[in-house]
């Protein structure tokens, strides 16, 4: 999952560090890791955040959206434009979202 963290190409990782945490690695022009993030508390619910998609708002706030491992419902992070998110939530599984057993998202732009 790609986001721009103060300009810069961005990776979102999970699970790599002991308590799962979710990262953001800063990507060089060769396509290297340098530096990461380790996100704050916000981000800790969807430490099991899958096959995500960032979509950019027409304010420019990031949001990646995704499944979630081993539970029903889709997970939202909001990024602001340093890459810190600034709030996470799942959208439950209903009769009107159906968002059960989730497995990727992707985006689409409508007119």
């Amino acid at each position: 999952m790609q986001v721009n963290v103060g300009g810069v190409a961005s990776v979102l990782t999970g699970g790599a560090t002991a308590s799962g945490a979710l990262q953001t690695h800063e990507i060089t022009a060769s396509g290297a890791f340098t530096g990461r993030n380790v996100l704050g508390a916000a981000a800790s619910p969807l430490a099991n955040l899958i096959r995500g998609e960032t979509v950019t708002l027409s304010n420019g706030t990031q949001v990646v959206y995704g499944g979630i491992a081993g539970a029903d419902g889709i997970g939202r992070l909001n990024f602001d434009a340093q890459g810190n998110v600034q709030s996470s939530a799942i959208t439950l599984d209903t009769a009107n979202v159906f968002a059960a057993s989730v497995s990727a998202v992707t985006a689409i732009k409508c007119r």
